[in-house]
């Protein structure tokens, strides 16, 4: 019988790290730290060193083959946790053909989520949202046409999970669809055997007293907020719309939010960082530790995000000069700030702060076969950041639309339609990563997948051009501020963190 041949793996990536190296796979997320006598008998069958460059390279990658037996006795030792790690695999294995499989396995088996914006109004007016603020509000109504839609996809294709995102606008300015929606999607999935959760993108300004209790009924498993950095920045930025309300401090009404939710789902804290609010983000995390949001019982996660130019609503962010000369000082800034929350938080908790470079096995919702965003209004879309925006539309239900007691912001004027031109959505069921020319070619592929597939439609250069920076400027800081986080539980000898 033949000996197995094996090579290494092109997704490996490899740091140093004062005396240690630390190995890196993409294609599972693996590190291992190696000590100077492993990493240097190790090094020659690794393959050639390469640049942290993206975009380039898998065609030209050629490391040696050897058997297990070639090996110095020390890596022999260690040579089955490289292999579960795919640090190497077999000789006839195509990664790329591999990972390929499983993204298109994920994209049609995803379990069934359907995105519901209550509405497309809001109580703040930041001044970089990427919406298209319309006081349109999901009616009761409007709820169970939703609802019966949904009973047709699930006795259609079998679905067993149904996940729910609430989204808005400012989804608690409609609380009572939220309550009515999901009595309804419960008892489908009582009904039909499924299991069901929900998640939800608030300003956190509108929650009731009994927080805990509202997500508990509702099922909301995780939660994102918002900050804009500190208190005299969060407020200069994140302003109410009513003249009579902005008295009160939007930061201090989201801090007492999260107070009241603390322990009763997750809550990913997104801190928008601009270059004013810049030099003032870290004593946050004092603020934080304070409070008692980093506690293991608290599951408050904090990170950073620079704010851009997603949509065309907020185009003018990506022609600003200070914003694009901004994205280095984010980085490092970014980099010194998970450093120091992940020494308070629960080392358990450390993935969920969204840092470390996880494999990725579908990069977007949007690009699944059983996802759909739902507008106030009933149209369907793929992508959130599309709602509103009807000629991105993909289908519609015709609902019944709600009306409010009082709107934020007033009706927009229907755009006139062109004649000759029809309405265009995104092909997201055709996208694939592997047909990129620099996405196929790509070490940084596992842990990306491309990115936003709407960057790529629309040709956003602002943030196409920032993910690959990212990881080329990065990763090595990545990988070590994890690992020097994470240290003081990984034993002497290299094993998978």
């Amino acid at each position: 019988m033949e000996k197995p041949i094996y090579k290494a793996s092109y997704y490996n990536l490899l740091v140093p790290h004062g005396p240690h190296t630390l190995l890196f796979n993409g294609v599972s997320s693996g590190l291992l730290r190696l000590p100077p006598q492993l990493a240097e008998p190790l090094r020659p069958f690794l393959g050639p060193e390469r640049s942290r460059d993206a975009g380039r390279g898998r065609d030209d990658w050629s490391p040696p083959r050897f058997s297990a037996d070639e090996l110095p006795a020390g890596i022999q030792r260690l040579f089955p946790e490289l292999l579960r790690g795919r640090f190497f695999v077999e000789d006839g294995v195509d990664e790329a053909a591999d990972l390929r499989d499983r993204f298109q396995h994920f994209r049609q088996r995803d379990p069934f989520m359907v995105t519901i914006t209550t509405t497309m109004d809001c109580n703040l007016a930041c001044y970089y949202c990427y919406e298209d603020k319309e006081p349109v509000y999901l009616s009761v109504e409007g709820c169970d046409q939703i609802l019966a839609w949904m009973r047709e996809q699930v006795e259609a294709k079998g679905h067993e999970r149904l996940y729910v995102d609430w989204y808005g606008g400012e989804p608690m300015l409609n609380q009572a669809a939220i309550e009515h929606f999901t009595q309804g999607a419960l008892a489908l999935c009582a009904e039909k055997g499924m299991t069901y959760s929900a998640a939800m993108i608030s300003n956190g300004t509108l929650w009731p007293d009994d927080a805990g209790d509202f997500v508990r009924r509702n099922r909301i498993r995780h939660l994102q907020f918002t900050l804009d950095g500190p208190q005299i920045h969060h407020d200069k930025r994140r302003r109410y719309v009513l003249k009579e309300e902005r008295e009160q401090s939007s930061f201090d009404v989201i801090a007492e939010t999260i107070d009241r939710l603390m322990g009763a789902t997750r809550v990913y804290l997104r801190i928008n960082v601009d270059v004013g609010s810049a030099p003032d983000i870290m004593p946050l995390v004092d603020f934080f530790k304070e409070r008692g949001w980093l506690e293991p019982a608290a599951h408050i996660y904090p990170y950073l995000a620079m704010i851009g130019p997603m949509t065309d609503t907020c185009g003018f962010l990506g022609r600003n000069q200070r914003v694009k000369d901004f994205r280095d000082e984010f980085d490092q800034l970014n980099n010194q700030f998970q450093l120091a929350i992940s020494r308070h938080i629960d080392p358990r908790g450390i993935q969920h702060l969204q840092y470390y470079p996880m494999t990725i096995k579908m990069n977007c919702a949007a690009v699944g076969s059983n996802s759909t965003v739902f507008g106030p209004d009933g149209y369907m879309y793929k992508c959130g950041l599309d709602v509103g925006q009807h000629h991105l539309a993909h289908g519609k239900v015709n609902l019944t639309v709600g009306q409010a007691d009082h709107t934020f912001y007033q009706p927009k004027r229907a755009p006139l339609p062109v004649l000759g031109v029809k309405p265009t959505p995104h092909p997201y069921e055709a996208y694939d990563p592997f047909t990129h020319t620099r996405c196929s070619q790509c070490q940084y592929l596992p842990i990306c997948m491309g990115g936003c597939p709407k960057t790529h439609f629309e040709k956003n250069d602002f943030y196409l051009e920032q993910q690959s920076k990212y990881w080329e400027d990065n990763f090595d800081v990545v990988v070590r501020t994890y690992y020097e986080s994470t240290r003081t539980r990984l034993p002497a000898e290299p094993v998978a963190a």
